[in-house]
């Protein structure tokens, strides 16, 4: 048991008191973080169909960071029905020629050499 009050509960009773234009300020500067709409908000599954996603990998990247506008509600994601995006892991764009390792030529041009004599001395057998 607790006793006294609260952050929460004073901020509670301090709203119960304000006018009405102050209500208004505080609902306009909290709108841009509540949903337009709860109710219409989609779970992992129905938003995987929606995108064409499992449901695991949906979650997976929401726990990433990487779907702006997921939201964790209890031990589910909710996700806006109207909008997807999914953040890239880099920075930059992953290019092909940085991926493909390079050839070891050296060592190909070592046994050429070593084929045509150059590399090493000629091997002479002796027979008494």
């Amino acid at each position: 048991m607790t006793f006294g009050l609260t952050l929460l509960d004073a901020w509670i009773a301090a709203f119960d008191e304000a006018d009405d234009s102050a209500k208004r300020e505080i609902a306009a500067r909290l709108q841009p973080y509540l949903a337009s709409d709860p109710e219409n908000l989609l779970n992992a599954k129905q938003k995987a169909q929606q995108v064409g996603l499992n449901p695991e990998t949906l979650v997976k990247m929401a726990r990433a960071g990487r779907v702006p506008g997921a939201t964790h509600a209890g031990r589910e994601w909710r996700f806006l029905p109207d909008q997807f995006e999914i953040k890239s892991l880099r920075s930059e764009p992953l290019s092909l020629v940085s991926a493909i390792p390079t050839r070891r030529t050296r060592a190909r041009e070592e046994s050429t050499a070593a084929l045509i004599g150059r590399a090493c001395k000629p091997l002479r057998l002796t027979y008494t």
